[in-house]
């Protein structure tokens, strides 16, 4: 049970941490008017792997928490986890605007500030809210565990 634990907060840290990252990347690269365009669009491609491997733990590991973990039940009556499954469904609708915006970018697309911009504010309010209803929702099994 640790381990899924484990493997969901790597998968938060890369994944959240990666979407950071590529919305300052991506910005920075709207701004800059040189001919470094190849270069931000290789590091780009760097960052986001790394968020689409956290995408993909923390997907794994929180379905295998749900379908595995919880009570009989208990998924339904914890409100607080519905409402972070829609910020982290605006978080993966996000990644995948940065995911297309890049890919634009990298075939000749014109970068625009907007988009990063938007994304990076929405990506860190998501965080907060994640885990305020993390840890400050209806007591669950959560909040016992490693104690």
């Amino acid at each position: 049970m640790q381990l899924t634990f484990i493997f969901h907060l790597l998968g938060v840290v890369l994944w959240v941490g990666g979407l950071m990252m590529l919305s300052r990347i991506m910005l920075l690269h709207a701004k800059d008017t040189s001919r470094a365009g190849a270069t931000y669009t290789l590091i780009e491609r760097k960052v986001d792997l790394f968020a689409l491997i956290g995408l993909v733990l923390v997907l794994g590991s929180g379905l295998y928490q749900i379908l595995g973990l919880w009570p009989d039940g208990g998924f339904r009556a914890a409100r607080w986890m519905h409402h972070k499954l829609t910020l982290v469904l605006v978080l993966l609708v996000l990644h995948v605007l940065l995911l297309r915006a890049r890919r634009a970018w990298a075939a000749g697309a014109a970068p625009t500030r907007r988009l990063p911009l938007v994304a990076h504010s929405l990506i860190g309010l998501c965080l907060i809210g994640i885990l305020t209803l993390v840890y400050t929702g209806t007591p669950h099994f959560l909040h016992g565990f490693g104690h």
